[in-house]
């Protein structure tokens, strides 16, 4: 079921809406919103655009992860600062 508004995963068999799909290539990024419980909508191959490699790519629900996101970026640049 695909249309304008609306995707179904294959994997997760869940249909969600594309309004609210965010896509994650950063592995470490996408177990850091498992392991906090953001639901993933979805996950699939695909190639990075610049470069020709294979990449995962995973879907999650943005509306959920807002404040993960706060949390994945707080993180991340505490971890430059110390570098």
């Amino acid at each position: 079921m695909k249309n304008d508004n609306y995707n179904y995963s294959k994997i997760t068999r869940k249909t969600y809406p594309l309004s609210d799909a965010m896509r994650i290539l950063n592995i470490r990024q996408a177990l850091f919103y498992l392991k906090k419980g953001i639901e993933l909508y979805d996950i699939y191959p695909s190639e990075d655009f610049n470069t020709g490699d294979p990449v995962l790519v995973f879907i999650f629900a943005r509306a959920q992860s807002k404040e993960a996101y706060e949390e994945w970026k707080n993180a991340r640049d505490a971890n430059k600062k110390s570098e």
